[in-house]
Order: structure tokens, then sequence, then C-alpha cells
């Protein structure tokens, strides 16, 4: 059907009667041919775009492709159906995951080009890290414009540890020192006895970070002697080089041990031996006896410094004990050796006597010495023979 007016008149004639027949007239307007449109664009990755006419949006956050079609069917001004066809051009992903791995103290540098142009970030980090590097870069759509979108690129930065060593070592005098594959010898002039540091790097073969490794090394003397001295109690057992010493000696004991070295004639050692031993402790022996209601105070002297002595008392009671009792005391002498004390201790009993008598009103009563003339209740208190 053409556009434009349309007109036309049918006759139906009736089947029963001529004058019954209808007519039909026809007379219209038919619009011009709707047409079909096309829509073409461009949209970054994980982007959207919104139809004007319908405010649809269409969203690609997780659809995996790079074109998208779609149609829609639309009324136009008349109210005819139109056709539209929508193709949106999605850029692939731009965004990367970088991993690297650099030393401690180091700098990463990370280039990129944006829409700018050339760029570049530095890192200087102590530890590992990620980071989200976010920037603009210049694209072009389907139709030949030009357009910017945003990518991000994932930084996964390991940090080595800073790898520092150190320990401390002893040679021999003259001898030479090997670290690292390296030997350093030291200046017989500057003799021994003293101290040198030595440092050196250490290539990594897994990375390219270096470790450094310092060493504090002690040269000993020409000959390295060592002086042991001071006082000792009788019976003190010293052990030195191969040797032990009991002293079992009063008096000064001297002596001289030269310890041959496995690893260099130069590296004999000399032990030299001089000290005091003090006379044998003479452990006193103490006896005593008590009554089963009393207590004894032993007094003594303690020393916890060589030569400052302080009182002590120690108190033995025993009201239910009868018998001897044994103790010994651990205590130091005036030169902080070991001394004994002895105890010995007899615990008497107590015997109670009740005499009962009777006296006539003019005579006197007479009991160990002690005279009564009137009647009551009397105590004596006795010494026995064991309690003196």
């Amino acid at each position: 059907m053409q556009a434009g007016e349309y007109e036309d008149t049918e006759v139906i004639p009736s089947k029963l009667f001529p004058m019954c027949d209808s007519v039909i007239e026809v007379k219209i307007n038919v619009f011009p041919q709707v047409g079909v449109g096309v829509i073409d664009t461009t949209i970054c990755y994980h982007g959207e775009y919104i139809h004007e006419g319908t405010s649809k949006v269409y969203s690609f956050a997780e659809l995996d492709t790079t074109v998208f079609k779609d149609t829609l069917i639309l009324k136009n001004y008349n109210g005819c159906d139109s056709t539209l066809y929508i193709n949106i051009y999605i850029n692939e992903n731009p965004s990367v995951a970088i991993y690297d791995t650099i030393c401690y103290d180091s700098t990463f540098t990370y280039e990129y080009i944006d829409a700018e142009g050339e760029q570049s970030v530095d890192f200087s980090e102590k530890t590992s890290f990620v980071h989200l590097m976010k920037y603009d870069i210049a694209t072009t759509t389907v139709n030949g414009y030009d357009m910017l979108c945003e990518r991000v690129d994932t930084l996964n930065i390991t940090v080595r540890p800073k790898i520092d060593t150190s320990f401390v070592d002893t040679i021999c005098f003259g001898a030479t020192y090997t670290l690292n594959g390296k030997d350093t010898s030291f200046n017989k002039e500057e003799g021994g006895g003293r101290e040198v540091v030595l440092h050196d790097t250490l290539q990594s073969e897994l990375c390219e970070c270096d470790s450094t490794i310092t060493v504090n090394l002690y040269i000993r003397p020409e000959i390295d002697t060592t002086k042991i001295t001071g006082d000792y109690c009788f019976g003190d057992t010293i052990k030195y080089g191969t040797k032990e010493y009991v002293c079992l000696q009063a008096g000064e004991y001297e002596d001289t041990e030269i310890i041959p070295s496995l690893l260099s004639p130069t590296c004999d050692s000399v032990i030299e031996v001089k000290i005091n031993v003090y006379p044998q402790v003479q452990h006193s022996y103490v006896t005593a006896s008590i009554c089963a209601d009393s207590t004894l105070e032993y007094e003594y002297e303690a020393y916890e410094t060589v030569g400052v002595a302080s009182d002590k008392v120690k108190s033995y009671s025993y009201p239910d004990t009868v018998g001897v009792i044994y103790d010994t005391l651990y205590l130091k002498n005036e030169n902080l050796c070991d001394s004994l004390v002895y105890l010995t201790l007899t615990v008497n009993p107590i015997y109670d006597t009740i005499i009962y008598d009777t006296i006539c009103n003019d005579e006197v009563y007479t009991l160990n010495d002690v005279e009564y003339s009137y009647d009551g209740k009397y105590v004596q208190y006795l010494k026995t023979v064991e309690s003196g």
C-alpha cells in the first residue's frame, strides 16, 4: 500500500431484495513507511550505556564480550512501530596484575602510559605491599571519536628482608682468617690481644639481593695467659686445664700449665695458678641440758660477708619431750668457709612430789631447811641432780 489517501466504494448486493443492497465507502490516509534506526556506541570495560529515549541501562560488569547487540521496538509520533538496532562495543579490560620482587632498601619503579603520555612512579617500601594504580587511558570509539577509560593495575610487590649477619670468632696470633672465600692477614707488628672487625657482602644465588656479614674477630696474644687467683676453703676443688687440685693443705698453692694448641704453636695458652687455701675449719661440739619446761637460747655469730659477723640466736624448747636431742647448725666462718656446730641437748623431766602433814598449834614444820608454822599450801622449786 502506498503512502497517502486511499478511497474506494463497494456495493454488497442483497440476496433478498435489490433495494436492500449495502454500500461500503473507504477513505483512509496511509502514513509513510517507518524507517529502521541503528545506534553504534562504545563504552569502557565495566562501564554502562543509557538509551536516552527509553532510559534503558546497559551494564556489563560481569559480561565477557566485546560487542553486545539489542533490538528495540518503539512507537513513532504517529503511534506506528519502529525498529531500533543498538550495537554496543565494549573495550577490552585494560587492567593488569603486576607481580615483582625487590630487595630491601631498593626502589621499585612502575612505568605506564596514561592519557597525557609516559609516566612513572617510584615505591621505596620496606615491606611487601599491594597497590592499586588508577589512571585514565585514551581510546577511540567505533565512530572514530576519542574517549577516556579508567585503568586499574594491581601491583603485588614482594620486598625481600634485609639480611645482616654478625658473629664473633677467634684466631691465633699470625694466622690468616678466611671470610667468604677471601683470606685476610694481619700485621704482626700490631701484636695480638686485640679485636678487629671484618665486613663483606655476600651475593645471593637466588636473587639479586646482597647480604652483609660482619665478624668481630679476636686475635689471640702470642702467649695467651689465664691467671687463677683467689682464696679457697680447705677441701675445695679447682679445675684448670687438664688438672684438678683438691685444697687439703693450708697456705699458698702455685702451679703453671701450658695447653698446646691443635691449630698452631702460636696459639699455645698458659694457665698460671696462685691461690691461698684457708686452714681447715674446726667444727664445734656443744653439750647442754634443760628441763622439759624451759628453753635454751643458743647464741652464735653468722657471716654473710668476709670478716663481717652478725649475732644470731636459735631457741630450743621441748615441753613434751624427755631425752637427748641432736642438732647441726650449718654456718659460715669469717672466711665464708663452711663451719658446723654439733649440738647435743638433754631434756630432763620435771618431778612433782605432794606431801600431806599435820602439826600442833605451837609446833614448827621444817622441809628442806624451810620452816612452816601456819597451816596452808606451800610450793618449793628444787633442782634435780641432772639439771644441777
